[in-house]
């Protein structure tokens, strides 16, 4: 236990750098399998064995992204008085930001994308999945800022920093686009519109007008929500404006991936 306040200090520092592995997850393992397909075990090993190279080629991955983007972070290095390290992008909003901007466009091929935008530069892998990957990084750099010179005149919530606020308009689309997918089953399917350009057209637009809509409403009510800010008069510091919206997001996966959207779509066994 902390007995003092430098120690407490630390040991803050220390569950965060440990939190910030996620954000290492999410750079590092979805393009394993949303760009690269499971490249290159796919086709070439049984499952589940294919999957467990692709979590053991993760897990090395996320390790030294950690260890190169995070890690060195926290350390108080500094030569004189000029520091030596300081967090990604500057601060730790902006580099969220980037984040959850890379994560919108790397899982876009599998969730209701058809593998667009990548296809358009390749067709095989792994030049699919390094396409992939370029444009997710360029998304991180390019949408962020744009998002925030169009919301930052709007003061639409006051407090957080307004990367922040960018950051969880982001999120809110991700949310968004893996309901669409999910529980929605990429509305509107092939039957309905057989032409692919316009059938990926579309549902980009429900994503990001719906998940714009569903994040304004998000920063004008968190404060009230439990698992947003609202602590219900008990002190204890809820999840606030980023961690209520990824618990909304884990209780959707949950629902879809383990129980397959059960007890609202009851399947029965034909004998």
């Amino acid at each position: 236990m902390p007995q003092s306040v430098d120690e407490i200090h630390l040991a803050i520092e220390g569950w965060e750098t440990s939190n910030f592995y996620a954000l290492s997850v999410i750079i590092a393992q979805i393009p394993l399998v949303s760009l690269l397909l499971k490249w290159p075990f796919a086709g070439k090993a049984e499952s589940p064995t294919d999957g467990y190279g692709v979590l053991a080629m993760g897990i090395a991955v996320t390790w030294i992204v950690w260890m190169a983007m995070i890690v060195p972070s926290w350390m108080k290095l500094s030569l004189g008085h000029h520091e030596i390290v300081a967090p990604p992008f500057g601060n730790w909003p902006a580099f969220i930001a980037f984040c959850q901007a890379y994560v919108i466009f790397a899982i876009m091929p599998v969730e209701g994308g058809e593998l667009y935008p990548m296809r358009f530069f390749a067709k095989r892998q792994p030049w699919m999945g390094i396409a992939g990957f370029v444009i997710a990084v360029a998304a991180g750099f390019v949408v962020p800022p744009v998002v925030r010179a169009i919301i930052e005149p709007m003061n639409l919530v006051t407090g957080p920093p307004i990367d922040v606020i960018v950051s969880s308009l982001e999120l809110s689309v991700i949310v968004f686009m893996l309901a669409w997918h999910h529980l929605f089953d990429d509305y509107p399917s092939s039957e309905l519109i057989t032409n692919q350009a316009a059938r990926v057209l579309i549902r980009i637009a429900i994503w990001f007008i719906g998940g714009t809509i569903y994040g304004v409403i998000w920063i004008k009510t968190y404060t009230l929500i439990p698992y947003g800010s609202n602590d219900l008069g008990m002190g204890v510091s809820p999840l606030g404006i980023l961690a209520g919206q990824f618990a909304l997001l884990m209780t959707l996966l949950f629902f879809n991936t383990f129980f397959d959207k059960w007890p609202l779509v009851r399947k029965i066994a034909v004998r």
